[in-house]
């Protein structure tokens, strides 16, 4: 493969070679003057045989668009004198037979002494016929691309023998149904034979080599038509016309527009196709029949199309004159036209424009233009052929090679290491394996989320009054003692309170906060919180507590701490749901990992969709089988709340009491303080606050259930973490581990001692598509590797 460093030094080869500043390089691009097809420099035939060449090996198939010429115009234009013109050869004039399918037609200047002329004919196929028409979908109607293929036909070395030759070209293009080489030279068919399509945008290519001819390339399309003679031909216009579009619409292409001076310029159907495809710029008008204007006419419109101040076009204007006796040879007919443009008017009031008259002179021009046109795109090409060549290289590096050898031997070998690298991400321990840490890591974060759903209970909030139970239950509002003075109770803010920590999972679905039990939603302050908590009012525990009578005094009774445990707990399920979510995802991430690692080479073989299924369903299996027990370890911790580690357990509570009650006072002395201050005391006390000066609390049986609740929160949530978890390493990391590389031999028959070569044969051969695509990619890296070599071969030879 090419190195960076070495593209770099050929294309930096290629811009010296080709820069306009370069003296040698300009010199090559002369105009052509005197008289035959004069000859250009090395330089220029070197860029417009590359052309040519890059051409002929599909560059332009693999999607790397090269400078071309195309001719275009109406019917009876004078587009094939223009074609025998240029190209020295004869094309079919008879009825039916005009131009039906573009013609490439490349011209190129033997050099070689004694080599004679030749022309070698091939049909380039690009689409394939398929006989119905939908103008909405298909711009070609019944023609679908495919992929090109080129079809030699025939080579001729008499130029007499060029039209016959062309129109069986055109004839076997024409019947698509048939088989080509019944129409070659020799052939059993009729070339009179009727024609089963019109037109076609299938290609007939022409190779001509011979002395003294101009080194160019040009497409010839059909005659741009407006109306067909049959209604129910009348798709064929717009077939025409999408053609010709398709071919002017290319940035790389420079058009020749044939106008007749016969009719106004206004009346060109093709004219109009070059306007909507917005290539004025790079369009020449070619005026024909120069021969044919009236004796008297007035010379004022062509003397403003010539000077192009009318239908201007970005390339200007020619005139040529073409004899259109096809017996007539062409250099008679050259000096012919030479001598046309001696007489007046074109030698007296139209003389300023003698460089665009003649066949030579538009021969000249375009020639030059190529060259250039190509001078400038070459560096470009170079990195495109380059581009692609990488990406050819890079598609079959994943597609399955044809199996060989012993491919039992093969398939165990790669099951073995699949089965090795899935034993390392279990077991950890190693970058390369980051299953264990990930998942890991979803532990974490399960627990996190859960210790950030803890239960809490609500302050009162700005407007609204604390109530004591005796003045709630009566519906008045509670009052306090103040030096002596009752005072009905001071709104307060709700303090600020520890906040929990949730991280939430990106790839989960969001989650509304669940209701209150009671199915009320409290008018709370809006803070961050996590969507699972349970949030109680003090007057909703109290509610429960009263809902439950016991005949114990000052005893609460346990249904209470049972019924407030559960409403805990309830909010759970989604959490746990979101945790074996993500763990199955990461298992998910793995598998296609290494299945991909170990198996990816044989994308599109029966082994490689076998492996996918067989770990697809393992997982989805164990993950069931997790699933089922994560949902029975949760039941369990609801039906009944269960405690035998007390000593835990009553850790937990004292944590709960000692933080609820650090906030519970911080609460109640800042109530007091608002209380004070409006009582007309504002002066900070000289020492601070106590607990007889606070009073008891009202709420504080509320609050001491809830440090109970809270402490066999963090109890249960510590040992259903460790269940949940402990059961995830104990159940799908042991199968993992220990399962599915003897399930994978298994389900693929490797254990089965029956299996020979043939079976181990279907396992690894690939689909009919994949085959197919690493024949054409192979076909086409051995086109890119020839135009590569072709370009660098340039570069290195104007270096020598």
């Amino acid at each position: 493969m090419t190195t960076p460093n070495k593209v770099h030094d050929q294309r930096t080869s290629m811009e010296m070679m080709f820069d306009p500043t370069n003296d040698e390089t300009n010199e090559a691009f002369s105009s052509a003057t005197g008289t035959g097809l004069e000859i250009l420099g090395r330089k220029a035939k070197e860029l417009i045989q590359s052309i040519q060449k890059l051409r002929q090996l599909g560059i332009e198939d693999l999607g790397l668009p090269l400078p071309k010429i195309a001719l275009i115009g109406d019917q009876s234009t004078g587009k094939s004198s223009l074609i025998e013109g240029i190209s020295e050869i004869k094309v079919p004039r008879s009825s039916g037979t005009c131009t039906r399918c573009p013609l490439e037609i490349n011209l190129t200047e033997s050099t070689i002494p004694g080599e004679g002329w030749s022309c070698k004919v091939s049909l380039l196929k690009k689409y394939i016929y398929g006989g119905a028409w939908n103008s909405t979908d298909q711009a070609f109607g019944p023609w679908a691309p495919q992929d090109p293929e080129d079809f030699p036909f025939s080579i001729v070395r008499n130029k007499s023998q060029v039209p016959h030759i062309l129109r069986l070209a055109q004839l076997a293009t024409l019947n698509p149904s048939q088989p080509y080489e019944n129409y070659m030279p020799g052939g059993a068919t009729n070339p009179d034979l009727e024609t089963q399509v019109e037109f076609s945008p299938n290609i007939i290519r022409l190779h001509i080599s011979g002395p003294g001819l101009p080194n160019m390339s040009f497409y010839d399309l059909p005659g741009v038509i407006s109306v067909h003679e049959l209604a129910e031909d009348q798709y064929l216009v717009e077939l025409v016309k999408n053609l010709v579009i398709d071919y002017i619409k290319d940035p790389n292409c420079m058009n020749l527009l044939t106008l007749p001076m016969t009719d106004d310029p206004s009346n060109s159907n093709a004219a109009v196709l070059i306007r909507r495809a917005k290539a004025e710029a790079r369009t020449v008008g070619v005026l024909t029949k120069p021969d044919r204007i009236q004796q008297g006419e007035s010379l004022s419109q062509w003397m403003q199309i010539l000077e192009n101040k009318r239908f201007l076009l970005g390339l200007g204007y020619f005139v040529v004159k073409n004899n259109p006796d096809p017996l007539v040879d062409h250099a008679i007919a050259r000096t012919e036209e030479e001598e046309f443009f001696r007489n007046p008017p074109w030698s007296a009031g139209l003389k300023q424009f003698r460089n665009k008259f003649g066949t030579l002179q538009l021969q000249a021009f375009l020639s030059d233009r190529l060259a250039n046109q190509m001078k400038a795109s070459l560096p470009h090409i170079f990195e495109q052929v380059q581009r692609k060549a990488e990406q050819i290289d890079a598609e079959l590096a994943v597609l399955p090679e044809p199996a060989e050898g012993n491919l039992m031997l093969l398939i165990v070998e790669r099951i073995l290491n699949f089965e090795t690298q899935i034993k390392g991400q279990i077991d950890g321990g190693d970058p390369q394996y980051p299953l264990k840490k990930d998942c890991h890591q979803t532990v974490v974060k399960f627990r996190t989320v859960l210790q950030g759903s803890r239960p809490e209970i609500d302050e009162p909030w700005e407007g609204e009054t604390m109530v004591d139970r005796t003045a709630a239950s009566k519906g008045t509002p509670s009052k306090r003692k103040a030096n002596g003075v009752d005072h009905p109770e001071t709104p307060t803010r709700k303090l600020p309170r520890r906040q929990p920590t949730v991280l939430v999972d990106s790839e989960s679905d969001e989650v509304s906060p669940p209701q209150l039990y009671n199915g009320r939603q409290p008018n709370a302050p809006k803070t961050v919180n996590s969507p699972y908590t349970t949030r109680f009012t003090v007057a909703q525990i109290h509610d429960i507590i009263q809902g439950s009578s016991t005949s114990l005094p000052n005893q609460t009774d346990p249904k209470v701490l049972e019924r407030m445990i559960n409403l805990s707990l309830e909010n759970w399920e989604k959490p746990l749901d979101q945790f074996l979510n993500r763990t199955e995802r990461l298992f998910k991430k793995m598998f296609t990992a290494e299945i991909n690692k170990n198996f990816g080479h044989w994308q599109s073989t029966r082994l490689h969709t076998r492996v996918i299924e067989v770990c697809s369903t393992f997982l989805e299996e164990a993950m069931a089988t997790e699933r089922e027990a994560a949902k029975r370890v949760l039941q369990l911790e609801l039906r009944s709340p269960t405690a035998y580690d007390h000593a835990t357990l009553n850790q937990a509570v004292e944590k709960a009491r000692a933080e609820i009650k650090a906030d519970r006072r911080a609460y109640l002395t800042e109530v007091f303080e608002r209380e004070r201050i409006n009582l007309g005391s504002p002066s900070k006390p000289a020492k601070p606050i106590s607990k007889d000066q606070l009073g008891p609390d009202p709420s504080a049986k509320e609050y001491e259930l809830l440090a109970t609740v809270r402490g066999y929160y963090e109890y249960a949530l510590s040992r259903f973490i460790d269940v949940i978890s402990q059961g995830i390493k104990g159940g799908i990391f042991l199968k993992c581990r220990n399962e599915l590389g003897d399930l994978i031999k298994s389900e693929l028959g490797i254990t089965d001692t029956k299996n020979g070569q043939e079976h181990y044969a279907q396992m690894l051969e690939v689909d009919l598509t994949t085959r197919e695509r690493r024949i054409q990619l192979e076909k086409d890296r051995a086109r890119v590797k020839e135009a590569r070599e072709w370009l660098e071969g340039m570069a290195l030879r104007d270096s020598a």
